[in-house]
């Protein structure tokens, strides 16, 4: 696969939030807010760069070699426990009067569905080592591309006026399906030259 059919595989055609629905079902209070959104979705597309290139390495060049590729979960897991405490330790270091919102932050930020989806299918799918980090950032961005606007949609329908058993999480939920609809109708067209990640 060329590295444009790749990112945009990764970015729009198996985007994990909205073809798989999987993002926002843990965290809708992150959907409340652009600003929010938009650093959450950063921060996982860091933590997606992170934990992708770790475990493409470890799953590659030690996992395969040892015929164990049924610890590929177990690794995973155990790359996600290690960064939430090294990030959290780093970047409480780094700011000492943030320590205690950074910590529950990492916890937010790499235990989340997309962490557990995105690595394990690149380190599979991809076939050279360099495209993987290239991918999980595709990935990050389609992230991006999806929680933000869907924030946006929950922004502009809770000032609408709506009735109130329309109102919180539903209104994520509704928003993230709405998108997921639209774009499922453009996975259908680029899956026939694409292939599928996940």
């Amino acid at each position: 696969m060329s590295l444009g059919m790749l990112i945009l595989t990764a970015a729009v055609t198996q985007n994990v939030i909205l073809v798989h629905f999987l993002g926002p079902w843990p965290f809708p209070a992150l959907l409340t807010s652009v600003r929010r959104s938009f650093w959450f979705s950063l921060a996982v597309t860091g933590a997606l760069v992170w934990v992708s290139v770790l475990y493409a390495a470890l799953y590659r060049y030690v996992l395969v070699p040892l015929s164990l590729e049924f610890l590929g979960t177990f690794l995973l897991l155990a790359i996600l426990a290690t960064s939430v405490l090294f990030w959290g330790r780093f970047l409480g270091t780094r700011f000492p009067f943030t320590r205690r919102m950074i910590e529950r932050t990492m916890t937010v930020v790499f235990l989340n569905a997309t962490l557990f989806v995105v690595p394990m299918a690149l380190a599979e799918a991809v076939d050279t080592f360099l495209y993987v980090p290239l991918a999980a950032l595709a990935a990050g961005i389609g992230l991006i591309l999806a929680m933000v606007p869907v924030a946006a949609a929950y922004q502009h329908l809770s000032a609408a006026g709506l009735p109130r058993i329309l109102r919180g999480n539903v209104i994520v939920l509704v928003a993230t399906a709405v998108f997921a609809l639209a774009l499922q109708q453009l996975d259908g067209l680029l899956t026939s030259f694409t292939y599928p990640l996940w």
